[in-house]
């Protein structure tokens, strides 16, 4: 493969930081220790950095559980994140943005990158390279299962690359560093820094890209919802009153149940599914509150809407059988959007260039959700253009399992396609 911007140094920092990320992973708005590390190398490179309260859109952002959040503050402090940083990142504030102007004008690019983690206990198999290497989570509970710590070790790579050779780029680059895609909820809180964007670019490891060296232009996202359903009921004796109980558990266990039951339209892929269940206090009494959270998905917003709309049917019919109260939350979207045809052209040339045209792969659909849809859809709103791409990885174990891992070449990539990309636009 031919590389023009990523050098040896850059290509062993980017592997350095991933397993650095991977080590300490943290979910959704709680991304603090991350956010410092990316704070911490990109202002040494020389970028302008804007995180905290001047980053993030406020009436856009779901707000993390206070006592988690609280939890994971002490956690960064304890790993190393000054004081002064957390309290101007605390609250669920992280992520940040990282400009750098150059001497040539042109055009605005914006290159974003995701940072989160999910919910998942990793692998402790002797087949799984992060365990037998030693950069298996530190987090219990939690792990990078899909590939962002990549992503966010490719941002640090691309933002090294760009510094170094700053006469071959022109206009504005601007770097964002998003915090919160899984349950797709941070990109509706970015869209101030794509209004005056001529282009967006993103991408994401493995997916519908298998093989190492395969790099896919995405074609098309599934819309999504992310729905939390909270049944609120009354407590009794399970055996000497379970009459004047109300069961929130009932209600929200048949909502489980016959979620799968929805009727599908035959006009395009839909799906569902309720990821968690949890409720009442102990056996023998009647389950005063339930909570569960569920997401619908469609090859298009139409679809998606509908099924989203029959499943918050399906909640108040549970709430008005079985007499529970239901509040019913949406808790993230994405919409389907598609890349725009204009930087297909651009994306192969890169592709040929580094000696991967015959992998090349154009117009797969994503087969999944992804919150940049709702930055690509912002730019092309305004007048912008959009790419968005898949690299292979030679991935074992699925994406959003224990086992999830990928060949970190992938990495290197990864950040010499967004270069290539980035010099050419």
């Amino acid at each position: 493969m031919k590389l023009k911007f990523i050098n040896e140094n850059i290509k062993n920092e980017m592997i350095s930081a991933r397993r650095d990320m991977h080590m300490y992973p943290e979910t959704a708005f709680t991304e603090y220790r991350t956010t410092y590390k990316i704070y911490e190398k990109l202002t040494k490179l020389g970028y302008n950095v804007t995180y905290g309260k001047d980053f993030l859109d406020d009436k856009n952002r779901w707000h993390p559980d206070k006592e988690y959040d609280e939890m994971c503050i002490k956690r960064a402090k304890k790993e190393g994140v000054p004081e002064e940083f957390l309290s101007k990142i605390k609250g669920g504030f992280t992520g940040l943005a990282a400009e750098m102007s150059l001497e040539k004008e042109g055009k605005t690019k914006v290159l974003r990158f995701d940072i989160d983690a999910l919910k998942i206990k990793e692998s402790s198999k002797d087949t799984h390279i992060p365990a037998i290497e030693g950069f298996k989570s530190k987090h219990e509970g939690l792990m990078h299962a899909c590939g962002h710590d990549g992503h966010t070790a490719a941002g640090i790579g691309v933002a090294e690359a760009i510094a170094q050779n700053k006469e071959k780029f022109t206009g504005k680059i601007r770097l964002l560093f998003q915090p919160a895609e899984e349950g797709t909820m941070g990109a509706k809180c970015l869209l101030k820094w794509i209004d005056d964007a001529d282009f967006c670019i993103g991408g994401h490891i493995g997916i519908c890209a298998q093989n190492l060296g395969e790099i896919d232009v995405i074609s098309d996202f599934f819309a999504t919802s992310k729905i939390d359903v909270e049944f609120t009921g009354r407590a009794s004796h399970a055996g000497i009153a379970p009459e004047k109980g109300i069961n929130a558990l009932w209600a929200a266990a048949v909502l489980t149940a016959s979620a799968y039951d929805i009727r599908r339209p035959d006009f395009g892929i839909t799906g569902i599914n309720v990821g968690t269940l949890e409720g009442g206090t102990a056996r023998n009494i009647v389950a005063d509150h339930a909570f569960l959270q569920a997401e619908t998905r469609g090859q298009n917003t139409l679809l998606n809407d509908y099924m989203k709309d029959e499943f918050i049917k399906l909640a108040k019919r549970c709430e008005s059988a079985y007499g529970a109260k239901a509040d019913i939350r949406i808790a993230g979207e994405g919409v389907s959007e598609s890349t725009s045809e204009e930087l297909i052209p651009i994306a192969q040339k890169a592709a040929e260039d580094m000696g991967l045209g015959d992998k090349f792969l154009n117009g797969k659909s994503f087969g999944a959700s992804e919150d940049f849809s709702i930055l690509a859809q912002h730019i092309q709103e305004k007048g912008g253009r959009s790419l968005y791409m898949a690299f292979g990885g030679n991935l074992k174990g699925e994406h959003h399992t224990p086992d999830f891992d990928f060949d970190e070449k992938t990495i290197l990539i990864f950040a010499e396609t967004l270069c290539r990309i980035a010099e050419n636009l």
